[in-house]
């Protein structure tokens, strides 16, 4: 997985700025009661509510002090502007940056590189800076007049012809990194652009030709101009909330009120940020992981530098010029250069403020190649360490209880419309167990036409069942077949009466156990759909119904057969019925509802039927 698409680094773009832009103006024209700080995250609060910074992710609005779960200390300069209006808010170049201005101080935000913060006087000279830097195209210094980061290009100003010479210039980056920063389209725009452009996510800078270029360029507007036009509309996906709909990512998003839902999730990462995790060998991995891909980024923009001061180096070796003057030449051309060690041979340069080795004996192309390979190594170590401390957890003894309420519990069961009780065995033992024990005259038999299905019967009482609870019944028996596992969307079910069935094989034959012998005619139902409802009844109860149950209230997603893996599916319906349905599911609560297979997991609303 690429850097940018990686969950954990999220951040907010420029589209997302522009849809809650008027959440942030709204703090226009009162004054400042105080700024204070966490671990480089700051919070500027007004009367009510305030502005939350975090040079790694971006600002949001916040309701009140009340979300933060740790203390927050006084800045160095907060004095300056604490007690000043804040006259205006305005955002600098179209790009990540925004200026607070408060009279005569004004207070600039960058979640652009490294991010920064960054306190300027009247006259737009540096008076604080939150990382003081010496850069080849500016310094942000105390004293120094500022200027914000450049940007490569413009897709929106520019020719489209002099960006792709710029994206051209990048052959061996991603093609999504380079396009982003020769446009200042966000990544995952670029990405969904390209998707849907039906061009590979791995594509190197290179590989794309300008006829490429220009489709996903036009895409990547239509995209970012189609979002703009319902600041309110969001999609929920893969852990963050987009401003567009991400089919790059999942088809199974979920739609949400962007300037509710954005603002919440990126506050949310941005106190996970700050706040204090144990110290284990996996976070101390997790953290020189995330160095080492920063660093990989670093020489991946600068490589162009980077294969320069090799050739240097290695012209002054070859020249015989003593190590002394070697050091001094090199760092004098180069002010990235912060040592020369003659005994590795390693170069140390600093780029945006991190240390970076280089191998001066390999070309720029293997150096970047090397740390790949320490992201490599890092990444099995992590996977070990996560493996080990969690079978060092305390393990939980679980204790044998005594079995509760009605008999039917212990299987898989539902109610019909019309109130009949459905059981279905959820193994070959279970299935006996129901046939053997509980199937009385005048009870209906189901069972799918395949080989591995669940035994299904319907309680009736004595009564007759409707054709309508027959087939709630019938996809019951189809959904918990072997046929969800093997992927088929509909399957023929039948049924007969419980005189029908019987557990004794004919003379001189064996049954398997949890197997039947079915005399007599077999009533058919054709083509019956596998479809499932997971969710929360009106009861509060979670549980499974077949679709065409189709219950009038309560809380549900559809699942039907598809990709997704068991695990993955359970995770996502947790989610659902804790957003959604205001309901704590258990992980193996609802595993024991779903068939084994894949899934697809759509959302469902009760449909009226026709009249």
């Amino acid at each position: 997985m690429s850097v940018f698409s990686a969950v954990n680094d999220k951040s907010m773009s420029i589209l997302d700025l522009a849809k809650i832009w008027p959440l942030i103006r709204e703090f226009e024209g009162t004054r400042l009661q105080k700024v204070s700080e966490r671990g480089n995250v700051f919070y500027f609060r007004f009367r009510e509510g305030g502005i939350v910074f975090s040079p790694r992710r971006g600002l949001v609005p916040a309701e009140s002090d009340s979300v933060f779960p740790v203390e927050f200390g006084k800045t160095r300069w907060s004095s300056r502007i604490e007690g000043k209006r804040l006259e205006s808010v305005a955002q600098i170049a179209g790009d990540r940056v925004v200026c607070l201005d408060f009279e005569k101080e004004k207070v600039v935000l960058e979640w652009v590189r490294e991010g920064n913060l960054v306190l300027l006087d009247g006259e737009s000279k540096i008076v604080y800076a939150l990382e003081p830097k010496e850069m080849r195209d500016r310094t942000l210094k105390p004293g120094e007049t500022y200027r914000p980061p450049p940007r490569l290009g413009d897709i929106f100003s520019e020719d489209i012809e002099k960006l792709y010479e710029s994206f051209r210039s990048m052959p061996k980056r991603g093609a999504i990194v380079a396009f982003s920063l020769v446009t200042s389209l966000p990544p995952d725009l670029v990405a969904e652009a390209m998707y849907r452009e039906g061009i590979s996510l791995d594509a190197k800078a290179g590989s794309l030709l300008f006829s490429h270029f220009r489709s996903v360029a036009t895409k990547g507007i239509e995209i970012f101009l189609e979002s703009l036009k319902d600041p309110s509309r969001g999609y929920h996906a893969g852990g963050w909330v987009y401003s567009f709909k991400p089919t790059h990512v999942t088809t199974d998003f979920v739609e949400v009120e962007f300037q509710k839902a954005f603002p919440e999730e990126l506050l949310r990462r941005i106190i996970a940020d700050i706040t204090p995790r144990e110290q284990t060998v996996s976070s101390v991995l997790e953290k020189t992981l995330e160095d080492y891909l920063r660093k990989v980024k670093l020489l991946e923009e600068n490589i162009s530098q980077i294969e320069q001061i090799i050739y240097d180096y290695r012209a002054l070796v070859e020249d015989k010029k003593p190590w002394s003057l070697i050091e001094s030449t090199l760092r004098e051309k180069y002010q990235s250069i912060k040592k020369v060690d003659p005994s590795s041979p390693l170069i140390v340069v600093e780029l945006e403020g991190i240390e970076i080795e280089i191998d001066p004996s390999k070309n720029a192309y293997a150096n970047i190649e090397l740390h790949y390979d320490k992201i490599k190594s890092i990444r099995k170590r992590l996977s070990e360490a996560k493996t080990k401390e969690e079978q060092a957890k305390p393990k939980q003894v679980k204790q044998k209880i005594a079995a509760s309420g009605p008999w039917y519990t212990q299987f898989r069961y539902f109610w019909t419309t019309n109130g009949f009780l459905v059981v279905a065995g959820k193994s070959a033992g279970q299935n006996q167990l129901l046939v053997r024990r509980y199937l009385e005259d005048k009870d209906i038999f189901l069972h799918a036409d395949i080989h591995g299905a669940a035994a299904v019967v319907v309680k009736t009482g004595g009564k007759d069942v409707p054709e309508k609870d027959i087939l709630e019944a019938a996809q019951f028996a189809a959904c918990y077949s072997s046929a969800w596992r093997g992927g088929l969307y509909t399957i023929d079910v039948y049924w007969v009466p419980a005189s029908q069935v019987s557990l004794k094989a004919p003379s001189g034959e064996y049954l398997a156990k949890g197997s039947f012998m079915i005399y007599g005619k077999k009533n058919y139902v054709r083509g019956v759909k596998l479809e499932l409802l997971i969710g929360v009844s009106e009861k509060g109860e979670l549980l499974a119904l077949p679709a065409e149950r189709n219950p009038s209230d309560g809380c549900f997603l559809k699942i039907t057969p598809g990709p997704y893996r068991k695990d993955l599916a359970t995770r996502k319906i947790i989610e659902f019925l804790k957003r959604e349905c205001n309901f704590k599911a258990r992980e193996e609560d609802v595993v024991k509802l779903l068939p084994d297979g894949g899934f697809h997991i759509e959302r469902w609303r009760p449909w009226i039927p026709s009249t």
